[in-house]
This record gives structure tokens, C-alpha cells and sequence, in this order.
């Protein structure tokens, strides 16, 4: 693009500096020699005999007239006056003067001949330079006349045409619109006159009809070449083929249009912000989620449809974003404008321009609400699943599987932070006898009776198990064995308190026997289990319904 402007404005430089040098050189030259002429002519009169007042009276207007008159005016005058001067000389007798007068026209003769010639000879010099730069430019290049016939044009224009050389291109072509298509000619036409009238160059895109029917776009440049300021002498246009740029803009177009087609029919949100983090666009789908136009959006900040809670990190991200960050896949909550929130996932990316600048982002995104709404589900469900794999389903208690997981983490806990750990085993007195004689039936309310009062003993930090059978485990994190034993004692006294109706009038009381103690660092775990187990066995054998520990 720079060697094409170049091309022109050198060319039309040249051309327009040709005639003018050409004036200028010649009316000077010319004026003085008339000037010259007529001075000379002067003082021979004098000399010979005129009056001086005479010779003053046509001395002084001749030279006026003469300096005041166009370059040819004033040669005409200068030679003229000699003319005159001379006949009226010879009438007068006066062969002298008339002699000298003829040598003076000889000499002006061969001034002027000198004068065309030097001047002739740098027209030449300025047409070869011209020729040079017409013959040598990369580009097309055509002077036409006023009325738009073709004077002159380079191989290059034969080239783009079709033909092999100049001289078979003004075979074929007569005017400038002759290259044009029948739709381009009275466009061209209206523009020609247009750049007379302004006196500018004049850009404008045609389809020109090469020689074997071919249709070609090109763009042309047209200037105007003057012989003095405000003559226009001819025009001169330079021809640049734009196919290869008109099949980019189509490919870019259809490009475009198959882009705005996917993102405007897709259901996925798709955004576009400026550097700055100002909305640029946004799909149909983005505007049906939010309830917000294009217009509405269009030079606010991306974080108006953002919830409140996600605005400072979505921007951070943002910022990171713009920095280079990867591009990761996050979820965050749309902002609707009746207030309506919506969980989404965004993908974005920066936009760059051709020198790797970023110059906003551009995002996609995805509703993720149903997606949301089965995480939660398949989150219950796994909760469900879990506490059914670790809760006995009779009494609501943990069992024995997870009662030996949650122990070990105690006893690592109080390991590493010197904390004491209690652990409580407690069994139902006679129970075999209770379901010998009243059946399993009432002995499975005998122990959720049991687990109920338990968990009613118990803080928020403590957890218990049934163990196995009649069987059950408490374990009291952060409690000293005395500790152990006020909860103990409680539990003990609770379930005394409840009465059993396994038969019609008839109420049974059920006792149970405790053992207790409390984790000695770096114990085996199974050897503390066992020891708490000996404490019950104790409980048992000491007269039941009691709670032994470590005396």
C-alpha cells in the first residue's frame, strides 16, 4: 500500500512540475531579452540623431507593456517595435542605425532559439524520470484527456487487461471506460467529474472486463495533472487488482456469517467484553436468561449480570484472564433483571488484534442448574448410602465397622495433641432370658429403648455404636475417665427409669452393666478396647446394673 502511494504522488509530482518549470523559464528569459530588445533599440536611435525626449516618450511604454505582457505578448511587441524602428530608419536615411538594428534582431533570433532549446531539453529530462516511473511501477497505470480518451499507459495496464504489450492495449482500448463493465462506466463517468471539480485524488472500486471476458475487481486512484494551478491538463489513474482482497473479504464474510448463525442459534450464553471488562455482546440466549437486551447491556460492566457474592472473584479472574492465565473452565451465578438467578458454567478467552494485543475476552457458557440440582441429589443419596453402611438399622447407632474407624482417629488425635479419650462399653443384664421368654420382638424395643437414651446422654462431640448383640460403644473425645464417669452414671440412671410391657398388666424393668476407662498414650488399640471390656465383665460379676473403672 505505502509503493502504491508513493507510485502516485511521485508520478503526479513530476507531471505537474513539467509545465510549470517550463513556464516559468521561458516567460523570464523571454521578458528580459524583450525588455533587452527594446532599451537597445533606444539608445541606437539616440546615437544616431533622435530626440532623447522622443526616444523616452515610446521607450517607456513599450517596456511596460513588454515586462506586463504574457510571454509570447511580449516577444511579439519587442520584435514588432524593432520592426517599426528599423522601417522608419531606412525612410530617414539612416543605414547605420538600421545595420546595427538588424544585428540586434539576429542576435534576439539565436537568444530565443537557445532559450526553446535548454528549455526543450529539461522538458525531457522530466518526461524520462516520468517515463521511468510509469514503466517501472508494480502497479497498472493509465493518462487519459479531459474527455477520458487514453494517452498514455504502462505494460503493467496492458497486463491486467489480458494483452501483450501497450501498443495491442491501444488497439483494443480507446477511452478509460472502455476497461470498465457496462455497470461501471456511467459510475466512473459521474466520478471523473467529481475529481475535475474538486481537484483531488478520488478512490473509488470498479469490475474491469479484461480482454478474453474476464470480470476483474480493482481499485483506482485517480489524480489530476495541471499546467499552472487550477488548469486541469489530463488525469492519470493507478490500477491495484483486489481479487485476492475481495475473495478474503468474502471468505470473511461467510466466515461471519456462519459464526453469528452458530453463536445466535446455539443455547449455550455467549458474551463478548472489552479490554476494560465492558459488555460488547451477548447472544439471544444470554438475553433470554437474564431478561436484559443487547442494548441494555451494551457499555456495562460484565459484572451487572454477575450475583453479588461472585462479583470480586469473577473479576479477579478477569484480570488474570487479560494477564495470560489459562483459560479453565468455572462456575459462577448469573444476575437476571427481575432478580432471577441462574448457575452457570463459563469458559473464556482473550481476544487479541494482529500484533497479539488483548483487547477484551470472549466467553461461553452453559446453564448447569439441572446439572446442580443432581449433584445435590447424588450428594443425599450418598449421604443416605453412607449412613446406611455405617448405621445399625434397628437402634439409629453407629455400628461396630465404624465404630473401630472413628476409634482410630481418636486415638491418633489424642496422640498427636496429648488430648484424653474416654470410651464407655455398656451391656444389657439377662437380656437372653428377656428374649427367651418374651420373644426377639420385644427384646429389638429393649434395645432401641436403650439407643434412644443413650443418644439423650450424650454431647454433640460424643458418638455411640452398638457393638454387637446387646452390646454397645460410646466414645467421649477430650474427657478424663472421671468425666466418663458422670455420663456413665447418667445413662445408667436414665434407662432405669424405663418401664417394658411385653405382656398385657405386666411391666419389666432391665438393668445394664457399664465398664469404663480412659486412653493411655501410645496404647494398642485393640489392648484398650480390651481393657475397657474387663471393666464391664466386672460390672457384671460384682452384682450388675453398675459402672466399674479403674479403682
Amino acid at each position: 500500500m505505502n509503493s502504491y502511494r508513493k507510485s502516485i504522488e511521485s508520478i503526479k509530482a513530476y507531471l505537474n512540475a513539467i509545465p510549470t518549470h517550463f513556464e516559468k523559464l521561458s516567460k523570464l528569459s523571454l521578458k528580459l531579452i524583450g525588455l533587452v530588445s527594446v532599451a537597445f533599440i533606444g539608445v541606437l536611435d539616440y546615437l544616431t540623431g533622435y530626440e532623447i525626449s522622443l526616444t523616452v516618450f515610446y521607450l517607456i511604454p513599450i517596456s511596460i507593456v513588454t515586462w506586463f505582457a504574457g510571454k509570447r505578448s511580449g516577444v511579439l511587441i519587442s520584435i514588432g517595435s524593432a520592426i517599426a524602428i528599423y522601417i522608419a530608419d531606412i525612410l530617414a536615411g539612416k543605414v547605420f542605425s538600421t545595420f546595427l538594428i538588424f544585428l540586434w534582431d539576429a542576435f534576439i533570433t539565436l537568444g530565443l532559439f537557445f532559450v526553446v532549446v535548454f528549455s526543450l531539453s529539461a522538458l525531457e529530462k522530466s518526461l524520462g524520470r516520468y517515463r521511468t516511473l510509469i514503466e517501472t511501477s508494480p502497479d497498472p497505470i493509465v493518462m487519459y484527456s479531459l474527455s477520458g480518451n487514453i494517452l498514455a499507459a504502462n505494460a503493467q495496464a496492458a497486463e491486467v487487461y489480458g494483452v501483450s504489450s501497450v501498443a495491442a492495449l491501444f488497439k483494443e482500448v480507446k477511452t478509460v471506460f472502455d476497461l470498465l463493465t457496462e455497470e461501471g462506466k456511467a459510475f466512473a463517468a459521474d466520478n471523473l467529474r467529481r475529481t475535475l471539480m474538486e481537484g483531488h485524488s478520488q478512490k473509488n472500486e470498479y469490475l474491469l472486463r479484461a480482454h478474453d471476458g474476464r470480470v476483474i475487481p480493482v481499485e483506482i486512484n485517480t489524480s489530476v495533472l495541471q499546467t499552472v494551478p487550477g488548469e486541469p491538463r489530463a488525469l492519470i489513474s493507478v490500477i491495484r487488482d483486489i481479487t485476492d482482497r475481495k475473495r478474503a473479504e468474502e471468505a470473511l464474510r461467510e466466515s461471519e456469517l456462519k459464526y453469528r448463525t452458530l453463536v445466535e442459534a446455539t443455547h449455550d450464553y455467549v458474551f463478548m467484553v472489552d479490554r476494560k471488562g465492558l459488555l460488547t455482546y451477548v447472544n439471544p440466549n444470554f438475553e433470554k436468561a437474564t431478561g436484559y437486551s443487547l442494548s441494555d447491556l451494551k457499555g456495562h460492566p460484565f459484572t451487572i449480570v454477575i450475583a453479588p457474592g461472585e462479583r470480586k472473584t469473577i473479576i479477579d479472574r478477569f484480570k488474570k484472564g487479560v494477564r495470560g492465565a489459562p483459560s479453565l473452565p468455572y462456575e459462577t451465578e448469573l444476575l437476571g433483571k427481575e432478580g432471577k438467578r441462574l448457575e452457570v458454567e463459563f469458559l473464556a478467552y482473550n481476544l487479541c488484534d494482529d500484533s497479539g494485543n488483548v483487547t477484551g475476552r470472549f466467553g461461553v457458557g452453559r446453564d448447569i442448574t439441572k446439572r446442580k440440582e443432581m449433584e445435590a441429589l447424588l450428594r443425599d443419596s450418598e449421604k443416605r448410602y453412607r449412613e446406611l453402611s455405617i448405621v445399625d438399622d434397628l437402634t439409629q447407632l453407629y455400628n461396630s465397622r465404624h465404630f473401630y474407624f472413628q476409634l482410630k482417629r481418636e486415638i491418633d488425635r489424642s496422640n498427636r495433641y496429648g488430648q484424653p479419650l474416654t470410651l464407655i462399653l455398656l451391656d444389657l443384664d439377662n437380656f437372653k432370658a428377656f428374649n427367651d421368654a418374651y420373644g426377639h420382638v420385644e427384646g429389638d424395643q429393649v434395645l432401641l429403648r436403650l439407643g434412644q437414651v443413650t443418644k439423650r446422654c450424650l454431647r454433640q462431640t460424643d458418638s455411640a455404636y452398638r457393638y454387637g448383640g446387646e452390646e454397645f460403644t460410646i466414645l467421649l473425645p477430650v474427657t478424663t475417665s472421671q468425666e466418663g464417669a458422670v455420663t456413665a452414671e447418667r445413662i445408667r440412671t436414665e434407662f432405669n427409669k424405663e418401664r417394658f410391657s411385653p405382656e398385657s398388666g405386666k411391666e419389666i424393668h432391665v438393668t445394664v452393666s457399664i465398664g469404663f476407662a480412659q486412653y493411655k498414650p501410645q496404647e494398642d488399640m485393640k489392648a484398650f478396647v480390651h481393657r475397657v471390656d474387663q471393666h464391664m465383665y466386672l460390672a457384671k460379676k460384682n452384682g450388675k446394673d453398675r459402672a466399674c473403672s479403674e479403682q
